[in-house]
């Protein structure tokens, strides 16, 4: 730690800190149902607080590594800790320090590979300040986990060679762990040590003993986290091979879509935002260009090309290859300027930095990451006493096709209604006192339900953006309010 906050670029490190911590506070919620589902709701299901129905098809197949709900048990029984939010909320801010961290310890060790002084700053800054980075880092994931263990395995066994050092025999067993965690946490992850154990055989040139080592560690993570598949399932299982057995025997991911090959490539260009994405890509084919030596290429090629061969793809498969994609982006924006050629580029990347990656970085930053959480925690906090909660043509706590429970507040009850008319026959018939109705578009604010008061209680929008119905914006746009209605007393 002394290291970075002595280092030159301390300050750069510390505002990277200070976005990271606050796009964890802020991003709450998921970037995919998976990171919610597999992770948080598995642990629900462990703490006896959700049914086995209610659980993903994963399950039953037993092929999901169950690490990261196990953390999240032992945290709630351990710190009996029993607000969903704040569970959450901590392991957020771990993803975004463990991030932070690792990131500035293993860019300090590749800073010598930059030539000139504005390369080194960029390499630093697109670590922190690339706008959907920070949304990346503090994700509890798998794809997230398995990045920062795997940097921080690189680091381990790198850093005594970049110092002109051979690894000792404890840092060998650390990095191997640490791999294995990798692994554990992200199966997907093995394409990439492939890659890493053709480096080590021949580029680094690694003996067999050395390499032993290594393996031992590796086992040592992959056993404990078989035990605690073990304690999650019940059984002996390895969710490795279920996972393999499942998605690639029987297929059963293709039922999700099959993408073309270069679907990863169309699909960084579009969901990156050009042209930041295409520089990024530019730069990344100049950077890794006679790097042929390099780590980062031998885990990068492999990994790309057996994702690319598979055929159910979505771009968060490659998360845990973000840094790559930087570094070497980064590299070729240093060779750039060397080259001498690099004047009006650099007035390129400054102005795309003012006109599009700030106010997308503060955007991503600040908004949750997935909104159907932020009206969860309304209703968590806000409702102490049982009420009922009408959803036109929705239930707000059903997301992908799965019942979602552990945010759900227990003073809560939840129906959904076919259309209007059925809302209109439940207040006839139960005569509530006092209900709230979810409705996802906001033009049906203007229906008025005999017998009651409605008033909007809860939207993600801001009053005063609503009040701004410009070029009949709202009209387009998917606008999800909380009204309560409330009983009109009979004179």
């Amino acid at each position: 730690m002394r290291e970075i906050f002595q280092s030159t670029y301390r300050k750069v490190f510390l505002l990277g800190l200070l976005v990271f911590l606050l796009t964890a506070y802020f991003s709450i919620g998921y970037f995919h149902p998976d990171e919610h589902f597999q992770i948080f709701e598995f642990c629900n299901y462990k703490l006896g607080r959700s049914p086995l129905s209610d659980l993903p098809w994963e399950y039953n197949e037993h092929m999901r590594p169950t690490l990261q709900p196990a953390m999240v048990y032992a945290f709630i029984q351990v710190f009996g800790v029993e607000d969903p939010f704040r569970v959450a909320l901590v392991f957020r801010l771990l993803s975004a320090v463990l991030c932070w961290y690792i990131t500035a310890r293993i860019s300090l060790l590749l800073l010598p590979q930059f030539k000139s002084d504005k390369g080194k700053i960029y390499f630093i800054a697109a670590n922190y300040f690339l706008w959907f980075i920070p949304l990346i880092s503090v994700r509890f994931s798998s794809e997230n986990f398995s990045a920062i263990a795997l940097l921080m395995g690189l680091y381990a066994l790198i850093k005594e060679e970049i110092d002109g050092k051979e690894a000792a025999r404890s840092a060998l067993l650390w990095s191997g762990f640490l791999f294995g965690l990798s692994f554990f946490f992200r199966f997907q992850m093995g394409f990439a040590f492939v890659g890493l154990a053709g480096w080590l055989l021949f580029i680094r040139k690694m003996n067999v003993q050395r390499i032993l080592f290594l393996v031992m560690g590796g086992m040592g993570a992959l056993l404990l986290g078989t035990l605690c598949d073990r304690w999650f399932y019940g059984d002996w299982y390895c969710s490795s091979y279920q996972y393999f057995f499942a998605n690639i025997i029987q297929q059963k991911a293709a039922g999700f879509g099959i993408e073309p090959w270069w679907y990863y490539f169309s699909s960084f260009i579009q969901l990156a935002i050009p042209p930041i994405s295409v520089m990024l890509l530019v730069l990344l084919l100049l950077g890794a260009f006679k790097q042929k030596r390099n780590v980062f290429l031998w885990l990068l090629v492999p990994f790309v090309l057996a994702h690319s061969a598979v055929g159910h793809k979505e771009l968060r498969f490659l998360f845990p290859m973000i840094f790559p994609l930087i570094y070497f982006a980064a590299l070729g924006l240093d060779a750039w300027i060397v080259s001498g050629k690099a004047l009006l580029l650099q007035r390129i990347v400054l102005f795309i930095c003012l006109l599009l990656n700030v106010p997308l970085l503060i955007g991503r930053s600040f908004i949750p990451a997935q909104e159907t959480i932020a009206y969860h925690r309304y209703l968590y906090y806000q409702f102490e006493e049982p009420i009922t909660l009408l959803g036109r043509e929705k239930d707000l706590y059903y997301i992908a096709e799965l019942n979602a429970n552990f945010y759900r507040s227990k003073q809560i009850t939840s129906k959904a209604m076919e259309n209007d008319s059925a809302i209109v026959a439940y207040l006839a018939e139960q005569h509530p006192e006092r209900v709230l109705l979810f409705e996802q578009e906001l033009k049906n604010g203007a229906i008025q339900y005999q017998g009651y008061q409605r008033q909007r209680v809860y939207c993600l929008f801001p009053d005063w953006l609503l009040s701004l119905n410009f070029n009949n914006w709202q009209q387009r746009s998917r606008i999800w309010s909380v009204w309560e209605l409330k009983a009109i007393p009979e004179s």
